[in-house]
């Protein structure tokens, strides 16, 4: 692949979850055989290693112990590659985050925590999950949204919030200017306008895979449930959190807001119902992009 470094060592750190998921697998179609009817093997299943064996920590350990390393490997990658480095980086994330979700996939809990310790230790960013979770890694290889997609990428809005304010405050509460308060107003405009970016992203990729699916758009079927409601969740989430962290007056960011005044300043931004719903432009050809700019307009 296109990031051999990084592939290599994930794969190293995962080793584990591959060998646990061939011997399940081995270890149920033992269980399934004639031949352990009669009860010989009665406690095999217990006893067997690949049950017993806590490969969880084992990952997460290694993980911990190699994240400096891996982060090294994806910059090497990504400077090899040449060009934007910072968008190579990004696509490394993403390229990464799907090799983990092929090897770990069979243990949902699993994958969710590689991708959160990944995310929270910034191996990978907010962008690289986005890009992810909606199938936009770049390559030919296309897997399905994941049903939980909306999980993830709130997970990648709400590590962006969090990230934004520790750097704002210092990992700390930041004291309150009286005064013209330029700083605090500085730290809200990168607050909003880094979650924006991700929802404007977001919102266009599932714009963009509504319109393309090959089904008949007439008609609204699972996948186009998903995409739709995950969407809504995701921009309601970031909404909230958004508000929470604005008008509270721990958060620390040197200005805590009316919950009138966090309502009008949303209205006005590009995370607006009614900004968000152009994003999809005027395409009228699939039910499910009807329904979704008539409930983001009602935002």
């Amino acid at each position: 692949g296109s990031y051999p470094r990084s592939q290599s060592l994930v794969r190293v750190i995962l080793n584990p979850a591959g060998k646990l998921y061939d011997g399940m697998k081995t270890t149920l179609e033992k269980a399934t055989e004639p031949s352990s009817a009669d009860g010989d093997d009665a406690d095999g299943m217990e006893e067997d290693t690949v049950f017993t064996n806590d490969v969880y920590v084992e990952i997460m350990n290694a993980f911990e112990k190699y994240a400096g390393a891996l982060t090294g490997a994806m910059k090497k990658d990504a400077e090899a590659l040449g060009g934007d480095e910072q968008n190579s980086l990004i696509q490394g994330g993403a390229s990464v985050l799907r090799l983990a979700e092929s090897i770990t996939s069979f243990r949902p809990d699993l994958l969710e925590s590689v991708v959160l310790f990944l995310l929270q230790t910034q191996v990978v960013n907010a962008m690289s999950t986005l890009k992810w979770i909606l199938r936009d890694v770049g390559d030919s290889v296309v897997a399905p949204v994941l049903p939980s997609w909306s999980k993830f990428a709130f997970a990648a809005v709400q590590q962006t919030i969090f990230s934004t304010i520790n750097e704002a405050t210092a990992g700390g509460i930041m004291t309150i200017d009286n005064g013209a308060g330029g700083g605090a107003d500085e730290n809200v405009t990168k607050l909003m306008t880094g979650t924006g970016q991700l929802l404007v992203y977001a919102l266009q990729r599932v714009c963009s895979i509504l319109s393309t699916l090959e089904v008949d758009q007439a008609k609204v079927h699972p996948v186009h449930v998903d995409l739709v409601e995950g969407m809504k969740t995701l921009v309601y989430s970031s909404k909230l959190l958004l508000g929470s962290m604005l008008t509270s007056k721990s958060t620390g960011l040197g200005k805590q807001m009316l919950p009138i005044e966090f309502e009008e300043m949303f209205s006005k931004s590009d995370m607006s119902g009614t900004s968000l719903a152009l994003v999809c432009g005027g395409d009228q050809s699939s039910l499910a992009l009807k329904l979704l700019k008539r409930s983001l307009e009602r935002f």
